[in-house]
């Protein structure tokens, strides 16, 4: 069995969410991966428990952030900036979750996605792939964010949708509770717009002012 690279540290906890989270402190040296090199000794964020954070690879959990619940970091993913993992909630691959984000619900962030600037992914959402949420964007439901996708400045995604290849959802653009929905191509859907059941966007189109598109 492979020694531990990383231990709870009993003494050092905090009350979250009515749970009881410990901060995790590196056995061993973790080499950089997604953000930087781990030295033996530090100390990184909270957990609730073990299952939180893998004991395999170059995953990490940063400042103060917190993983608890049935949530998993795992792989090479890091967890930066006083972000939030909760639930049944999965982060792998190489993906990062920064700068007071919150992944929760059964969403996964998976290959060299990003979630980060305060954006919140739940739901059954997946980002994948290169795809980035940031600034404010909220994605949920069973939307589907791959490729080098983006959802952007305050935007919004739910309902089943999938969005992907160079396409960008941005500036307070509202997809909610919409049927099918694919956004592809060089598509570029600028806010405030709405969509609703079975529309698809692709090329390089783009869609913005107000514009209401209901099929």
């Amino acid at each position: 069995m492979k020694s531990k690279k990383y231990e709870l540290v009993e003494d050092d906890f905090i009350l979250h969410e009515g749970r009881k989270l410990y901060r995790i402190r590196a056995l061993k040296k973790i080499p950089k991966g997604v953000y930087t090199e781990v030295k033996k000794g530090q100390l990184g964020g909270y957990v609730e428990g073990y299952r939180n954070l893998s004991q395999e690879g170059k995953c990490w959990i940063f400042d103060d952030s917190r993983v608890y619940g049935n949530a998993v970091v795992r792989d090479s993913a890091v967890v930066i900036d006083d972000s939030e993992i909760y639930g049944n909630a999965i982060v792998k691959g190489c993906s990062e979750v920064s700068n007071r984000s919150q992944v929760y619900g059964n969403a996964i962030i998976r290959d060299n996605a990003k979630v980060y600037n305060r954006s919140k992914v739940f739901g059954n959402a997946v980002i994948s792939n290169s795809a980035g949420v940031e600034d404010c964007a909220e994605v949920y439901g069973n939307v589907t964010v791959k490729g080098i996708a983006g959802v952007a400045n305050f935007a919004m995604m739910s309902g089943n949708a999938e969005i992907f290849g160079a396409a960008i959802v941005k500036d307070r653009a509202m997809i909610v509770w919409m049927n099918n929905i694919k956004i592809h191509g060089g598509a570029v859907v600028v806010g405030p717009t709405e969509l609703f059941d079975d529309p698809k966007i692709c090329g390089n189109a783009i869609l913005n002012n107000n514009i209401i598109i209901v099929v």
